[in-house]
């Protein structure tokens, strides 16, 4: 999103300032009678720049407690206010009408003295409309990450193809088919489903990528999309879920060159690995699936993250999906970002709190069941969105994040079996804690 223009400075505010800094000069002349120490002015800050109708607004510490604060030009949002409390100064509530407001804060701290500093902040806030909300949903996982692509792409020059009845192969191939531009298509191993084929003809690509060994995807699925399409294919495999995630990011064609992150998740299971798919596709970094339980990165592992020239590590989940033995390792040579939450829904909200500071669109994708969201991954990940795993309403905390990001789409992934109805009215679960 582009920047907010900044606003003029009100003259009642411009001339409210001089007058104040002319009587602080005055009051602070060498030998003066009524010289005192200079004061700093109190730090005044602006709520988010950003809010949505009926979703609570992300404000920061407007100012100490010990400050007073007031308005003094323009107005907050309607069904916004200005609390104090012991923890300081926060806008509170939620917007009521969507538009752009500015409002002038100042910040006034009195010493013993009777000394008067203040400090002022000139905050332009935009609310938008609640999200428009819709659902993308398939018969099946297959006939999902079809729908996926329908949706988001009329060609492709790429298609990567993973197993749609186990995991770890599609969650590897994500942020690289994101970093390809790529969508990524469900398979059984035995026999590729016939809406899935057709939607590779359809696409038209040049490359087909099959990503795992022919126990995940059998030469009989290859030679099906052989003989319907004229695409090089390629397949990426390995004799482990681990080694078919190396083999995928050091891939000399399809794979990342370089990257200054990396990103680390359990491979094990799956929602720390799927939130942690976008914002790696978003700075062009991979995940790298590894054993959690381990002390340090194997061999292979290390020489991955020393081939890309990685400088940091971000590690989605907590000890018991990635062990602290094996973070303090690789902190040693790289700055390591852990996020971690009480659970996988906490995991995913820190994840993207602290990765995602605007979206237009965000994704929710069930936290119980993988299929729906794999593919869906990419094209968060293609369209700088976060995605959340949810259940079939909305938690706390994704209400406040919502109300954070004030995007303009929400996108559910997968049928009402997977996520309840409740959640296309963005239903909170409670608002109690």
């Amino acid at each position: 999103m582009s920047a907010l223009p900044v606003p003029a400075r009100p003259a009642v505010l411009g001339a409210l300032s001089a007058a104040v800094v002319l009587g602080l000069l005055v009051s602070g002349v060498p030998g003066s009678a009524s010289a005192v120490e200079p004061v700093e002015p109190p730090e005044v800050n602006c709520p988010a720049s950003v809010g949505a109708v009926d979703y609570p607004l992300a404000s920061p510490r407007i100012a100490e407690s010990s400050v007073a604060v007031e308005i003094i030009a323009g107005a907050l949002p309607k069904g916004l206010r200005l609390d104090p409390g012991p923890e300081g100064w926060f806008v509170t509530g939620k917007p009521e009408v969507a538009g752009v407001s500015t409002v002038a804060l100042q910040g006034v701290v009195m010493k013993p003295d009777g000394t008067k500093t203040t400090g002022e902040a000139i905050c332009t806030i935009e609310v938008r409309s609640a999200p428009k909300v819709t659902r993308i949903a398939g018969a099946d996982r297959f006939a999902q990450s079809v729908a996926v692509a329908e949706g988001f792409f009329e060609s492709a020059e790429t298609v990567f193809v993973a197993s749609g009845e186990k995991f770890p192969d599609a969650l590897s191939a994500t942020a690289i088919a994101a970093a390809n531009k790529a969508p990524l298509l469900l398979t059984t191993a035995a026999s590729m489903p016939a809406e899935v084929l057709a939607e590779i003809v359809k696409l038209a690509p040049k490359n087909v990528v099959v990503v795992g060994g022919s126990l995940a995807i059998s030469d009989a699925v290859v030679a099906q999309i052989d003989a319907a399409s004229t695409a090089t294919i390629t397949r990426v495999g390995g004799a482990d879920r681990f080694e078919v995630s190396r083999n995928l990011i050091t891939h000399p064609v399809f794979g990342l060159k370089s990257s200054k992150r990396i990103h680390l998740a359990t491979g094990t299971n799956f929602p720390d690995a799927l939130t942690a798919s976008p914002p790696a596709a978003v700075a062009g970094a991979p995940v790298l699936l590894v054993n959690g339980s381990a002390t340090s990165l194997s061999a292979a592992e290390s020489a991955v993250v020393t081939g890309l020239g990685a400088k940091e590590a971000v590690i989605s989940g907590g000890p018991l999906s990635i062990s602290t033995a094996l973070e303090k390792s690789v902190a040693t040579t790289l700055t390591v970002t852990r996020f971690a939450g009480s659970d996988r829904y906490d995991t995913g909200i820190q994840t993207n709190a602290g990765s995602f500071h605007e979206a237009r669109t965000m994704f929710l994708a069930s936290g119980s069941a993988f299929p729906d969201a794999l593919s869906g991954g990419v094209v968060a990940g293609i369209g700088g969105s976060p995605l959340y795993v949810t259940q079939s309403c909305v938690s706390t905390p994704l209400y406040f994040e919502i109300g954070r990001l004030a995007p303009e789409n929400v996108v559910i992934l997968g049928g009402v079996n997977a996520l309840g109805a409740d959640l296309d009215t963005l239903k909170p679960c409670s608002l109690d804690g």
